[in-house]
């Protein structure tokens, strides 16, 4: 297929047009497009079926741990309302407990301080216990560019979102099947030179079941993911981690893992234009231990670079 092909399996005018707006020519052949946080949460609403989780050992940083680019912000909504729904469950308490003498604000939650665990730009990359000094500093942030086709070109609709996909197909080096459980083919992103990463770009037409070990120890590269995403346990991971289909996430388990790079949840299956704005995404999680989220521009950019199909391809 044509690398300026629109949208698979749409009519033949919707193709046309979405090929016209958004050729995959457009799309930046050495980087992906900017990234504006290292958890992107691009739907309306956001579902919480268990609330946001607030245990110590989630963290999200949008400080870029790597060499490339610029610092982020930690998690970025599409809406103001999820915006507010996210930034209000996070613990702000002194002790435990919101001290009349400096919280002050409606949007005070008793118990432990979890502000720390959210540094990046939106909040001065404050990382001290006494972050929250300034109201809900944890940078959870609303991004109006999201909405912006000149800003987000590839994130702000369905027609972008899904020209985005269709160039990581394109150079994918593996495509397995919706139902699968098990990626042998993560990369390798264990050396502390990024640049002798060996970067995989990996797709799944549909729903996937990981767990911890899908990940490599640590894999380097893209995991698009066009359907539901259920993790067992953390992954380790050096990369980018694309859920775009139905954009709902579920987190069950423990241990402890450490993703560099960048998570983008979208869904795009509620589209019937390629202008119109990504559905409602959920993210669900219920795990214990330690999962940290590194903004890594390093592990990022490079990943969606140009280049010839390997030929080992998975078939459905």
């Amino acid at each position: 297929m044509a690398r300026t092909c629109g949208i698979l399996g749409a009519t033949l005018a919707a193709l046309v047009l979405l090929a016209a707006m958004f050729p995959l020519k457009a799309i930046p052949q050495s980087a992906i497009p900017d990234l504006p946080g290292a958890l992107i949460l691009d739907g309306c609403p956001v579902l919480l079926p268990i609330g946001w989780p607030t245990n110590t050992g989630f963290k999200v940083d949008g400080i870029d741990s790597g060499a490339a680019g610029a610092d982020a912000h930690a998690v970025v909504t599409r809406c103001q309302a999820d915006f507010e729904a996210i930034q209000v469950q996070i613990p702000d308490g002194n002790g435990g407990f919101c001290s009349p003498a400096i919280y002050t604000y409606p949007g005070c939650q008793p118990g432990n301080n979890r502000n720390p665990n959210y540094p990046g730009v939106g909040n001065n990359n404050c990382t001290n216990p006494n972050c929250n000094t300034t109201p809900e500093s944890a940078d959870i942030f609303h991004a109006p560019a999201l909405l912006s086709t000149t800003t987000q070109p590839f994130l702000a609709t369905c027609g972008g979102l899904e020209a985005l996909v269709q160039f990581v197909e394109y150079n994918a080096d593996y495509t397995y099947p919706g139902g699968t459980t098990d990626i042998p083919t993560p990369g390798d992103g264990s050396n502390l030179n990024p640049l002798l990463w060996s970067r995989v770009i990996n797709v799944i037409n549909g729903d996937a079941e990981l767990s911890q070990a899908d990940f490599g120890i640590p894999g380097a590269g893209i995991i698009l993911v066009k359907g539901d995403l259920a993790l067992t346990g953390y992954p380790t991971y050096n990369g980018l981690l694309l859920v775009v289909g139905s954009g709902n996430v579920t987190i069950s388990g423990g241990g402890s893992g450490t993703v560099n790079g960048a998570i983008v949840l979208a869904n795009t299956s509620t589209c019937t234009g390629p202008t119109d704005s990504p559905g409602p995404i959920s993210f669900s999680h219920s795990g214990g231990g330690t999962f940290v989220l590194n903004y890594n521009s390093d592990a990022v950019n490079p990943a969606l670079e140009a280049k010839r199909r390997r030929g080992q391809v998975t078939s459905e």
